[in-house]
């Protein structure tokens, strides 16, 4: 289990992806990468702002595909980060996640990555949960009155 915290600025972050890459590769069995990533893979992971310079996106992305990896997913709000700022000049993204190669998928059907809330950071908590029972909610039965009108406009 790695924990990553990757550069802020745009300076290091192609050398920083190259070395997690090639420690990752250099693993034999199962690996999980978590924590502040600070990088997105697409446009979707980003809300406002200016648009994120491509080659920032690209070195994060051929770590993950070099490496085998996979993002593990998450339940919860996608950003994990904010500005803070209220109106148009909000920006929010998703730069912690989690990635991880097959075999530890595998090892934990169960586990599941949650983001958290937090009222005091500009980062929200993600936590890992290797046991993660996630209730699926029932939907009380409710007629619709429309289904009537439905049927015997068809007959």
């Amino acid at each position: 289990l790695l924990n990553i915290y990757g550069p802020h600025s745009q300076v290091g972050k192609e050398h920083f992806w190259e070395m997690v890459s090639n420690m990752v590769n250099s693993f034999s069995r199962s690996w999980m990468a978590i924590g502040g990533f600070n990088s997105i893979s697409n446009k979707g992971e980003k809300k406002g702002g200016l648009k994120v310079w491509e080659k920032s996106k690209s070195s994060f992305r051929n770590c993950v595909f070099d490496s085998g990896a996979v993002d593990y997913g998450f339940n919860g709000n996608i950003f994990t980060w904010s500005n803070r700022r209220e109106g148009l000049v909000n920006i929010k993204e998703r730069l912690d996640c989690a990635v991880c190669n097959q075999e530890w998928q595998y090892m934990y059907l169960k586990a599941g990555v949650m983001h958290l809330v937090s009222s005091s950071s500009d980062h929200i908590p993600i936590l890992l949960d290797t046991h993660l029972e996630i209730e699926a909610r029932s939907k009380p039965f409710c007629f619709e009155a429309m289904w009537t009108r439905m049927i015997q406009v068809q007959m």
